[in-house]
């Protein structure tokens, strides 16, 4: 319930997003890690938080360049 969600499979995939910066982590292995396919996480994310994958992960990044910014 850490990202306001109650489904375990997104908390994984979000917290694989969020991880360290570096090169981004691609859709299919986020997918593949959590036990997914990448036509079912994509349903999960856009069902769940409105928003498509490549959207919410950029947030993630993007907000992660502002935080090493401040």
């Amino acid at each position: 319930e850490r990202y306001g969600v109650h489904d375990a499979r997104l908390t994984a995939a979000l917290e694989l997003m969020e991880s360290p910066p570096g090169d981004p982590l691609k859709r299919s292995e986020t997918a593949r890690r959590i036990g997914l396919s990448t036509r079912q996480l994509d349903r999960l994310f856009s069902e769940k938080l409105g928003a498509s994958y490549a959207e919410h992960y950029r947030s993630i990044r993007l907000e992660g360049a502002r935080d090493l910014l401040r």
